[in-house]
């Protein structure tokens, strides 16, 4: 036969078999192999399909009844995750407000406590037996935070915290512990409280099993928790206009104290020259 019709033949022949794909015989595990592959693949993209419904309807969760009243006095975040500890959940106040109470809400859900911030911003967080989310009280009066700046949270002693100026009054105090409010606040609800006085004020148990555990150091120090205090700047401070009223009273009071004193000193010394010359007795008969 012609080479070049022998040529032409196999070429054919190579064409339709490579359209026709492998024979009968021909073994069928990479088949089979790519078959298990993309069941796997499909396996995963419905996975990740629930995942992301999940992850949309917690996002969806999470924005309801987020905002403030029509007032502005008292607004709240967005929920945090009920599982995932140490999930946040951030709230401000309005401009023009500050923030005079801040809490995790609601109260009766175990969460790590609520704390605000040095921007004015209060913080809540979850301990993954719940979803919390952060709710503040807001005033016309400018407030800011102080509390424990330390490393180490505090445990097994009496914490206390106080405004850092004379002039701040404290309105609210805070008890927050990344080991659980409830284990060291004092209860679930105790991470929210009143002042004592002028200072915040938190008996804090120091609980072994958690040390031993769960302590940034192999020492077990810093576990326990952080006390903040939110306090109302300068509502302690006197009015120079009021000091200059309560001096001009304080004189005018003494003044009439004296014409007061000057008058009975007066109707005294007329007494006793009337005795002295018989006059009282005469007007006594």
């Amino acid at each position: 036969m012609n080479p070049r019709c022998l040529a032409l033949a196999f070429l054919v022949n190579a064409s339709a078999l490579t359209a026709s794909g492998p024979s009968s015989s021909s073994p069928a595990q990479p088949r089979r192999l790519l078959a298990e592959g993309d069941a796997q693949d499909l396996a995963d993209s419905e996975k990740s399909n629930v995942q992301e419904e999940l992850n949309l309807d917690e996002r969806n969760a999470a924005q309801t009844g987020a905002g403030c009243d029509v007032d502005q006095n008292i607004c709240f975040a967005n929920y945090t995750s009920a599982h995932i500890a140490t999930k946040k959940s951030i709230m401000r106040c309005p401009v023009g407000k500050w923030v005079h109470s801040c809490e995790a809400d609601p109260p009766t859900v175990r969460s790590n406590g609520a704390y605000m911030d040095e921007e004015g911003q209060c913080i809540a967080e979850s301990s993954g037996e719940g979803a919390v989310r952060a709710k503040v009280t807001c005033g016309a009066t400018r407030t800011k935070s102080v509390g424990h700046d330390a490393r180490w949270f505090r445990d097994g002693t009496l914490v206390n915290e106080t405004c850092d100026s004379p002039t701040d009054l404290p309105i609210s105090c805070n008890c927050y512990s990344p080991w659980g409010a409830a284990n060291f606040c004092g209860g679930k609800e105790a991470s929210h409280f009143i002042p004592t006085g002028m200072s915040c004020t938190r008996l804090v148990p120091k609980i072994e099993s958690i040390r031993r555990r769960r302590a940034p150091d192999s020492f077990g120090k810093g576990v326990g928790v952080k006390v903040f205090v939110v306090c109302e700047i300068g509502a302690n401070e006197v009015p120079p206009y009021l000091l200059e009223t309560h001096g001009m009273a304080s004189t005018s009071q003494h003044r009439r104290s004296d014409a007061v004193g000057e008058d009975s000193h007066n109707h005294r010394q007329n007494a006793i020259a009337l005795a002295a010359d018989g006059s009282m007795m005469r007007k006594g008969k």
